[in-house]
């Protein structure tokens, strides 16, 4: 099979299994003169020789030019949850908030006026029995109360408020038992409810 021939070449095609050897080759020409179409033909013998090794690797070729972008990539899986970090170093101590408005005074159910007072201080005879009292100033009310010896050996008959007095007075009853005076004082909180 022959192609692309000219006036002075000639290039053919032969199999793949044609080997190395002599072939015989024919070739025909179809020419135009004045005459007429004319047929040139001609008989060519020829050689094959075996096929050579093959050659070495040539250079690199130049970098091709980049070719366009690629659609984007669904999105992947959620990754797991990373480890806790370390705590953070402790923050510096705020400055003090500003002083809150004062109170409007005593609060329904609340207490003010807080006081304790001291009774005047009473003897208790030796052998002998004394009421001491202590009350509250006009007002308030007494919310507890208690007594107070210079002495150890003192019997404590009675301490308790005096409910007679509409609870504003504590009464303490002591007796002494022995040969020497003591002195006793009641104390007692009050306050205005």
């Amino acid at each position: 099979m022959t192609s692309a021939p000219s006036s002075t070449s000639i290039v053919a095609t032969l199999p793949d299994n044609v080997g190395p050897g002599s072939y015989p080759l024919s070739v025909q020409s179809f020419v135009s003169s004045d005459d007429g179409t004319q047929k040139l033909s001609a008989s060519l013998s020829v050689t094959l020789g075996a096929v050579g090794p093959t050659g070495p690797q040539g250079p690199k070729g130049d970098t091709g030019a980049a070719g366009p972008i690629g659609p984007s990539g669904a999105p992947g899986a959620t990754g797991a949850p990373g480890a806790a970090g370390a705590p953070g170093a402790t923050g510096a101590t705020g400055s003090t908030g500003p002083t809150g408005p004062a109170g409007s005074g005593t609060a329904a159910g609340g207490i003010a006026g807080y006081e304790i007072v001291n009774s005047y201080t009473l003897t208790v005879p030796n052998g002998g029995i004394t009421n001491a009292t202590a009350t509250c100033p006009t007002g308030k009310v007494l919310l507890g109360g208690g007594r107070s010896f210079d002495g150890t050996q003192v019997l404590v008959i009675d301490s308790a408020p005096d409910w007679s007095a509409a609870s504003t007075r504590w009464l303490v009853r002591a007796r002494n038992p022995t040969s020497a005076g003591f002195y006793v004082t009641v104390r007692i909180i009050c306050a205005t409810m």
